[in-house]
């Protein structure tokens, strides 16, 4: 049978406890952690901005009382260093040493975050095209017709159009030729191939957004 915590002897003696937390249980928890508590924060591959942030902050008296230590793979602190020496000047790195410190750990999460971002654009580009053609097949029925009468026909023809293809060719995938395009480029083309009715506003909403900030796929 479970427990409340606050009804725990260790509740009251937590100076004395060793906590994990992964990444999942980061998110809304909030131990009362006692002055001069310190963490281990580990750095796995590909580590954003905001899951940095939600471990760093289960620490509430961060800076006041509460201390924070880094632990990486080796294949990370390679990363971090790397990312170091690009950023520094040639006088910095005759003279250079190769201490990691927090600004460097900064600098590979903000990289992360931005290559994360770069790469969520194709998925939420895709999701928009995928969007649209759902909304296109409810186009046949009258919403404010409460006579409307959805038959057998016309739930079959929502499915056949609003679901993905299940299986798709090699040949498609990787049979045409390859040439560097922009995601600009890519999805302006796919959206004037669809047979579907495209949502004006919305296409050039998502055109407008990967002409801001996307580059070659």
């Amino acid at each position: 049978m479970p427990y409340s915590f606050v009804t725990c002897p260790a509740c009251e003696r937590l100076h004395r406890c060793i906590f994990y937390l992964d990444e999942i249980h980061t998110q809304g928890t909030d131990f009362k952690f006692p002055v001069e508590f310190k963490a281990a924060v580990t750095l796995g591959n590909r580590l954003t901005k905001d899951c940095f942030v939600q471990a760093c902050m289960r620490m509430r008296k961060l800076g006041h009382g509460h201390s924070l230590k880094f632990w990486s793979s080796y294949e990370v602190h390679q990363q971090i260093k790397t990312l170091k020496l690009k950023s520094i000047d040639q006088y910095q790195k005759d003279n250079r040493n190769d201490f990691i410190k927090l600004i460097d750990i900064l600098r590979w999460v903000y990289e992360n975050t931005q290559q994360s971002t770069w790469d969520g654009l194709h998925h939420w580009a895709a999701q928009s095209l995928s969007y649209q053609r759902k909304v296109s097949a409810f186009r046949h029925i009258n919403w404010n017709d409460n006579q409307q009468e959805f038959t057998n026909d016309l739930i079959k023809d929502l499915a056949n159009e609003c679901s993905e293809p299940e299986v798709i060719q090699l040949i498609n995938m990787y049979g045409a030729s390859k040439t560097m395009q922009t995601l600009l480029e890519i999805y302006r083309n796919r959206y004037e191939q669809t047979s579907y009715g495209i949502w004006q506003e919305m296409r050039d909403q998502v055109l407008k957004r990967l002409e801001d900030y996307a580059g070659k796929k």
